[in-house]
C-alpha cells in the first residue's frame, strides 16, 4: 500500500502520470504475487473541477492492477460518503 502522493505530484497533469506508475507498480505486484493499492487523505476526495483526484485516479487505472485502502475517516472530513465512493468504483476496495 502506498500511502499518499507527494504535494507536487497533485495536479491534474502529474496525476495523469501518477496512474501509469500506478500500473506499471502494480502489474510488477501481480508477478510477485502480491497486490497493489493506494491509501487516500483529504485532499484526493476534496471538491474540484471535474472529478475529484481519487475518482481520476480509479477511473485511470487498471481495476486488475491497482485497489484503492479508502480511509473512511478521510472521506467524510471531505465530505464524501464512503460508501457511495466504493458502490461508484465497484471491486475497487478489497
Amino acid at each position: 500500500i502506498i500511502p499518499g502522493i507527494p504535494a507536487d505530484l497533485r495536479g491534474d497533469a502529474d496525476l495523469a502520470a501518477v496512474a501509469e506508475a500506478f500500473d506499471r507498480v502494480g502489474a510488477a505486484c501481480r508477478e510477485a504475487g502480491i497486490r497493489f493499492s493506494y491509501h487516500n487523505h483529504g485532499w484526493e476526495l476534496e471538491p474540484r473541477p471535474g472529478p475529484t483526484a481519487l475518482d481520476r485516479l480509479a477511473t485511470a487505472t487498471d481495476p486488475d492492477l491497482v485497489a484503492f485502502q479508502l480511509d473512511v475517516y478521510w472521506a467524510l472530513v471531505a465530505g464524501v460518503d464512503p460508501v457511495a465512493w466504493i458502490r461508484n468504483h465497484p471491486g475497487r476496495v478489497p
